[in-house]
């Protein structure tokens, strides 16, 4: 559990989409390790930020996996995520906009349905528009009324996505 005076807002997502390095992207830091390598990610990493005069922890996670795994910490990577779900005001929900929608991402779409709070549908990798315009409307069966295209390697969308984000939140006091 994440001990915060903070609200806090946590990049959930399956493996390999891209929340580490959008947690980078956001922080400004290279705080989270990226690899091309799925299961790189094992505990969360968190920071507090600032934006539009709201102050909030973002939380990264590992992905959050429906099925099983061979990997050792598997079950402890997810506790870990769905605590970080639990704690969490609003949820940031990650998907690879570029290769489109998959059975993993339905059934963590449905686990987060569950939750009853802001979940914020991201479709990460939208640096060709061409290759989101394939995959784009597949991610409305998910059952979300906002989502947001960015680009987490080159930041494109951040700013409205903040913006949102920032909306979502209360403004805590100094």
């Amino acid at each position: 559990m994440i001990l915060s005076v903070l609200p806090r807002v946590a990049l959930v997502g399956r493996t390999n989409v891209g929340k580490s390095t959008l947690f980078n992207r956001l922080t400004k830091r290279t705080e989270s390790i990226v690899c091309d390598q799925e299961g790189v990610t094992r505990d969360y990493v968190h920071e507090a930020l600032e934006w539009n005069g709201k102050r909030f922890e973002l939380v990264d996670t590992g992905g959050l996996a429906p099925t099983g795994s061979d990997d050792p910490f598997h079950d402890d990577i997810q506790a870990i995520g769905h605590e970080a779900c639990k704690d969490a005001e609003v949820l940031l929900f990650l998907c690879d906009g570029k290769n489109g929608l998959t059975n993993e991402d339905r059934v963590l779409a449905k686990q987060l349905h569950r939750l009853d709070k802001p979940v914020i549908l991201i479709l990460n990798k939208a640096d060709n528009k061409n290759d989101m315009a394939l995959h784009e409307a597949d991610f409305y069966s998910l059952g979300f009324t906002k989502h947001f295209l960015v680009s987490a390697v080159h930041g494109t969308g951040i700013k409205e996505l903040l913006d949102h984000v920032a909306t979502l939140l209360p403004r805590v006091k100094d």
